[in-house]
């Protein structure tokens, strides 16, 4: 920004004002014109007097008088100020010599025209000293007895002066007012163009910083694309790791669960008796491979929570059954050890809207953590309604958790320390992925713990699913607003209804890639194309989702039973489950590795 030094209020009046003086100034050419022209006119004066020497005085006369408007004019393009003052003082001289050499008394008055033009011409202190020396002149010639300077005209001379002059004064000073007027606004404009420029200079720098911004934004734009592009890379080949890894383990997984299981329950299918030592390293053979087979479906449902993949199938579900299912299941570890697994689960619990299969691997998750590290005492489970939420709470009598260690638990293959693996075993991925589950229903997992007295895990749902702030109309409304009748048809526009979907299949596949990624719509599932068209016509929906991979055989299928209402397209999505693969292959079921014996008995009946 330009540094400028600011000059004092009256030194930049004075500096505005001079040059509008100066412009108030006649020239002094104008003056040695008027020089010229008195000149023709003693030249003429000249010619009408019949006494010679009147004539020789008057032509003299008008000699100097063209020779000053010559010197006047001369001195003026050397020097401004001399030629001023030698003018005035030249007019001076003319007018008194012509008129004592014409004899006329009464021409003294016509002194009186040099002070308005030294007003005029140079300034009023100028005018000032003209009017004070042509009446110390006119005093002094008075005094000496002339007759031609009598008293009543040298009088009526000073007079006419100092009349004149007072005149100028008046005029000038009104005109200096005004002078100083506009030269304020011009000072004040001034400064606004000089406080513009400044601002044009700050302008530029600020866009010059702006350019030199979007530049670095863009180069962090390109490297954030790379980075982003790694990531994906990165993310794809681990997907890829997971599902050979996946299929790698699982293929020789099934094979030993399976021939295990098969001769720890049917031994005598393999002739002789097996030695009990034998079946005791079978049966330690089943439950490691049963304990690797439940580490890859941990893997794999981590892998899906860190993609985002994971689809929820939310019902709405009496959670005592989940919490006595769980323990069903984690019983007989409780058993082996010697310890109490109590429940205490209130009669009248509200349903909770979750999806089943994941809560019940929740409580499963806790209930066997807190089974294999309590050695004395046992394990409680409570379940209570806060509320428009529901909070249970896992409680055991184990060592308990170290206050500092408690941020730990929840993070993914972390255990507090490497004893506690080998001691205990686990994967370290049980606690990671409740979370995950818990928070997938928008709840919260929280634990409170101290060292000797045992721990208490926590976790909170919601009975219901939290509508999104931005998705409640309440949100358009504030209590403030005054309500006015509208005279005018609103220009708003209208937003549109929540989509509704009617999907068509045998399984779940479809249902749940919709309810995972179709954040707000409704879905009705359907088994049925009669179903399907009644769905369809009880409440508007925007089109027929049908679960085949044959698309020309769905279209048939729908053309041939009905006609949907207007305005609803079919769309066939081949989003194949086990059901739909089952029946592309022409096979009763469809097994996913390992297989389990209860399964493939299941399948077989």
């Amino acid at each position: 920004m330009n540094q400028r030094a600011e000059a004092p209020e009256g030194d930049r009046m004075d500096q505005v004002n001079a040059p509008i003086e100066h412009e108030l100034r006649i020239s002094p050419g104008m003056l040695a014109l008027v020089l010229a022209v008195a000149g023709f006119v003693l030249v003429g004066a000249a010619d009408g007097r019949p006494d010679s020497n009147q004539q020789g005085a008057l032509r003299l006369l008008a000699l100097g008088a063209y020779s000053l408007a010559v010197l006047v004019w001369g001195l003026s393009r050397w020097k401004l100020a001399a030629g001023r003052w030698l003018g005035v003082a030249a007019l001076v001289v003319i007018i008194g010599l012509g008129g004592r050499s014409l004899n006329i008394p009464h021409s003294l008055s016509l002194l009186a025209i040099p002070t308005g033009v030294a007003a005029a011409l140079i300034s009023l202190r100028g005018a000032a000293v003209i009017a004070a020396a042509e009446t110390i002149l006119l005093l002094a010639a008075s005094a000496q007895g002339d007759p031609y300077f009598e008293r009543t005209s040298v009088t009526v001379t000073c007079v006419a002066i100092w009349a004149v002059f007072g005149l100028m004064c008046a005029a000038y000073e009104r005109m200096y007012a005004v002078a100083r007027s506009y030269g304020g606004y011009y000072q004040r404009a001034q400064q606004l163009v000089e406080d513009v420029r400044d601002r044009e200079v700050e302008l530029k720098q600020a866009l010059a910083d702006l350019a030199d911004a979007n530049l670095q934004l863009v180069r962090l734009n390109n490297l954030a694309q790379g980075l982003r592009h790694l990531a994906e890379e990165a993310r794809r080949a681990k997907e890829e790791f997971v599902a050979n890894v996946s299929h790698e383990l699982r293929t020789p997984l099934n094979m030993i669960v399976g021939f295990a299981e098969m001769i720890l329950r049917t031994p005598e299918s393999y002739g002789e008796s097996i030695p009990p030592a034998l079946l005791a390293d079978l049966a330690v053979i089943h439950r490691n491979s049963e304990h690797l087979s439940s580490l890859v479906d941990d893997v794999l449902d981590l892998s899906q929570l860190d993609m985002g993949e994971m689809a929820l199938t939310k019902e709405r579900v009496d959670f005592r059954e989940v919490v006595e299912s769980a323990a069903t299941v984690v019983q007989p570890l409780f058993a082996s050890k010697g310890l109490y697994l109590e429940t205490e689960l209130p009669p009248d619990l509200a349903p909770v809207l979750c999806d089943r299969t994941r809560m019940r691997e929740v409580v499963v998750n806790l209930l066997s953590n807190a089974g294999r590290f309590t050695e004395r005492g046992g394990v409680t489970v409570r379940v209570q309604q806060a509320g428009d939420a529901l909070i249970v709470g896992v409680t055991d009598t184990g060592p308990g958790i170290a206050a500092e260690r408690q941020a730990e638990l929840f993070q993914p293959f972390h255990q507090l320390d490497g004893s506690i693996r080998r001691r205990y075993g686990g994967s370290g991925l049980g606690l990671s992925i409740t979370k995950r589950f818990v928070e997938l229903h928008e709840g919260h997992i929280w634990v409170e713990s101290e060292e000797g007295e045992g721990t208490t895990f926590f976790f909170q749902l919601p009975l219901e699913s939290p509508v999104r702030a931005e998705e409640q109309p309440s949100r358009w409304l504030v209590p403030s607003w005054e309500h006015r009748v509208r005279l005018r048809r609103s220009k708003a526009p209208i937003s549109a209804p929540h989509q509704r979907f009617v999907v068509l299949e045998k399984g779940v596949a479809l249902q749940r890639l919709l309810d995972r990624y179709l954040d707000g719509a409704q879905i009705e599932p359907v088994t049925t194309l009669d179903q399907a068209f009644q769905a369809a016509a009880n409440a508007p929906a925007q089109g027929l989702l049908v679960n085949d991979v044959s698309v020309a055989r769905a279209l048939r299928r729908v053309a041939g039973a009905g006609r949907l209402p207007p305005g609803v397209p079919v769309i066939v999505c081949p989003v194949p489950g086990a059901r739909q693969a089952a029946d592309e292959l022409s096979v009763s079921d469809y097994l996913v590795k390992p297989v389990r014996q209860e399964h493939l008995l299941e399948a077989l009946d």
